[in-house]
């Protein structure tokens, strides 16, 4: 069977080695692990501004590379504006035909790509991830507005459309393309109650499958034990700079922690600087800065940085406002440590509070504070649902499993109709 898949992310493969992403991604792992299976051929489609063949085979899949270019003043057009972009469908139809796929998967509802199938007559299936509407509703935590984005945004990042400010905009365009997407798709990969909830609400024909996420070997190949205490106590957090990630959340609980209780700490932030203008904005509102309640930026790091960081650390913090299910806390609960995480989105299909890991409400600081220090008292409770975490995050990203979700789904695809 011949599988297209569309990427909102480049997906590179090592050997052509044009980028260094730190980060790296669930779709790289599971295109991996799905190229290995004899009875698929893939290909995988994506825009990017790294100059390679546009199309090119390597280890059986074949990847289009859809060149954007890099020129600044069209890109700050496009931004300026807010120009959708992912909208090349003939391009699309183009590598459609020169494929011939049996089936199209399309990686998300963030990009124009989900809109192809009003010009195929080949089957296509959405793989849902983040939710667009909700994060837009989400977008701005207590206390912060679109002018503050505004303001806290530098001139030159303005006048190329750069920043939250012009991001948020964008967003509200998105947002209205996201419905369309999914008005119009019938097929949709889900993996929370939360996502299936919202698709069959703005599509009731919906035929939806099961799929959960396939995760970087890194973390199952480690186990965590627990680090002992020396001198304090370690929090790790994973995120990006977007505002609704929950950095007020963070600055708010690591203050109260640092002022009102007798706990020894350090927070430490995996993937964002303390130098962009996001987190300044923050300090600016709360009057305090993050390194004064003891929240150290670690930058961005790749697997197996992360997986030595975690191994350190007491406790996986997640405090977004809106999520469906993040990989961050799919990975530290494969890795085996105890995560506590907002009861927001598609948190609580991951997560049963005080069984796998621990639930929180969202913007409530003062008993997040108290709720971190009972977890870290109650050393031999918190093993235990360390334990239970691993176990169940174990079945759930087994990858063999995750490939029978998707050959079933591929099978049922492709059946003539």
């Amino acid at each position: 069977m011949k599988v297209l898949w569309f990427s909102h992310i480049p997906v590179f493969p090592k050997e052509i080695g044009t980028i260094d992403y730190k980060g790296g991604t669930w779709i790289t792992t599971l295109l991996k692990a799905l190229s290995e299976n004899a009875s698929i051929e893939l290909a995988v489609c994506f825009h990017s501004t790294i100059r390679t063949e546009e199309k090119i085979n390597i280890k059986g899949v074949t990847y289009y590379n859809i060149q954007d270019g890099n020129l600044v003043f069209k890109m700050a057009y496009r931004k300026i504006f807010h120009i959708l972009t992912h909208q090349d469908h003939n391009a699309y139809l183009e590598i459609i035909d020169d494929f011939k796929p049996d089936v199209i998967q399309v990686f998300g509802t963030e990009s124009g790509f989900g809109n192809i199938i009003r010009q195929t007559e080949v089957p296509v299936i959405i793989h849902m991830q983040g939710l667009i509407n909700p994060i837009l509703l989400s977008w701005f935590p207590p206390g912060i507005n679109l002018l503050d984005t505004f303001l806290s945004t530098p001139l030159k990042s303005l006048l190329f459309g750069n920043g939250f400010f012009h991001k948020f905009i964008y967003l509200k365009k998105q947002a209205e393309r996201e419905l369309e997407i999914i008005s119009s798709n019938i097929h949709f990969f889900s993996r929370t109650d939360w996502d299936k909830s919202y698709l069959s609400f703005f599509n009731p024909n919906a035929k939806i499958f099961h799929c959960d996420e396939m995760i970087r070997n890194e973390f199952s190949d480690n186990e965590w034990l627990s680090p002992g205490l020396a001198g304090q106590f370690i929090f790790v957090s994973i995120l990006n700079d977007d505002l609704y990630k929950g950095w007020d959340n963070i600055l708010k609980t690591a203050n109260i922690l640092r002022r009102y209780s007798k706990l020894k700490f350090e927070w430490r932030i995996i993937g964002a600087n303390p130098g962009n203008s996001v987190i300044r904005m923050f300090e600016r509102k709360a009057n305090t800065r993050f390194a004064e309640s003891n929240v150290v930026f670690k930058g961005k790091m790749d697997a197996t940085e992360i997986v030595e960081e975690l191994m350190r650390a007491h406790l996986f913090i997640h405090l977004s406002h809106i999520d469906n299910s993040p990989n961050s806390v799919c990975e530290a609960m494969l890795l085996g440590m105890p995560v506590l995480c907002s009861d927001v989105g598609g948190c609580s299909s991951l997560i049963t509070d005080n069984l796998n890991g621990f639930l929180i409400h969202d913007n409530d600081p003062f008993y997040l504070g108290k709720k971190i220090c009972d977890i870290l008292m109650n050393t031999e409770k918190t093993l235990l649902i360390a334990g239970k975490a691993r176990k169940d995050a174990m079945a759930r990203h087994n990858s063999g499993r995750i490939i029978e979700q998707i050959l079933n789904a591929y099978e049922e695809l492709s059946k003539p109709r």
